[in-house]
């Protein structure tokens, strides 16, 4: 779908771009706040959450990773966007069992590079 304002995540508050299922969200700007939680689902190319910002971006808070079938190790594009970027508190990113994930921002995309061969989460953002 796509959204021609601003939105705003606010602390608390539940983000997932593709829900019930997997997809785009288009968004003028986007600002998500240290407190708020990011839910992304990913799977195969094709079939993982996205969101577009055709604007500025403001990204913080807790990203949460859901595994769909095609999830590999790799790098997944959870953010993409075309205008300036700041950053709201320390994002961190929860991954699901047995993987280990960081983010980071290059390009103008906030990419979740995956490493599922070991245990735990470790998060870094670049």
């Amino acid at each position: 779908g796509t959204v021609y304002r601003h939105v705003f995540i606010d602390s608390g508050a539940t983000f997932s771009p593709g829900a019930p299922a997997v997809g785009t969200l288009t968004v003028s700007n986007l600002t998500l706040a240290a407190g708020s939680t990011n839910t992304f689902d990913l799977g195969s190319v094709g079939a993982s959450d996205r969101v577009q910002v055709n604007g500025n971006l403001a990204w913080g808070g807790t990203f949460k990773i859901g595994r769909n079938a095609g999830f590999v190790p790799g790098d997944y594009p959870l953010i993409s966007y075309t205008g300036t970027i700041t950053t709201n508190g320390t994002p961190t990113v929860i991954m699901p069992p047995n993987c280990r994930g960081s983010l980071k921002n290059e390009a103008q995309k906030i990419l979740l590079h995956v490493n599922s061969t070991g245990s735990g989460t470790i998060v870094t953002v670049r």
